[in-house]
Order: structure tokens, then sequence, then C-alpha cells
């Protein structure tokens, strides 16, 4: 069956699962990709972190199509539609596909107004 990469990721530590859904590390925010890698090497696996948004509000605020919901949560997130609209925001990576501007089905807004990280960008 399919496997998250950002679950994965969260439990082992390596980040949280913020206000928007997205992993989020100490170092780069949201602003990372993910792949797996399969291996016999013993690894110690780090603990789940809780998610540490607090008041931030900037994604929510951010968020063109309103899909960031203002949800707090320490270390599991609940559903994701209580925390997420995927609908409004696949309606609003439709409108930006369609734009000839952007001519990518990218938003992308939500990572770059994360605080998290930004003095690495």
């Amino acid at each position: 069956g399919a496997i998250s990469h950002k679950a994965v990721a969260a439990l082992a530590g390596l980040g949280w699962i913020g206000k928007s859904m997205l992993l989020v590390t100490e170092e780069w925010g949201p602003r990372v990709r993910l792949v797996t890698v399969l291996t016999d090497f013993p690894l110690e696996p780090g603990e789940p972190l809780e998610c540490r948004c607090g008041s931030c509000r900037a994604c929510v605020e951010a968020c063109p199509a309103g899909a960031v919901r203002d949800v707090s949560f320490k270390l599991y997130p609940p559903p994701l539609y209580e925390c997420f609209d995927a609908r409004a925001c696949s309606r609003r990576l439709k409108e930006i596909e369609r734009n000839p501007r952007y001519g990518e089905e990218v938003c992308g807004v939500c990572v770059k107004v994360c605080p998290v990280g930004q003095e690495r960008r």
C-alpha cells in the first residue's frame, strides 16, 4: 500500500506537521522534499515532535484559497478535513493551472510565508 513520507518523517522526529499539514523542520521549515531510501543499516529513530506552530497564523492568513484552517494540536493533527480544505486548495490550483503566467499547478504560498527556516532561504 501507499506510505506517507510526511507521516513517517514526523514519526521519526525529523519535524512536525504544521497547520498547513506540511512537514515543518527546525532548519528548513516546510521547504523540504522527502524521498525513501531502503536500507538494512541500523538507524536510531528520533522521537515525534509536537507541533510548534503555536499562535502563528501566517499560513492561515496567506492561503489564497482559504484552505488552511487555524486548528491547534500538539502531536498528531486531527483528521485532514478538520484542518485543511483540500477541495478549496484543489480549486485554487486549477485556477493557477489555467493562468498562462504561472505554467505550473503549484501555489506554495503557505511554504513561502512560514517563518520557520526563513533565515535559510
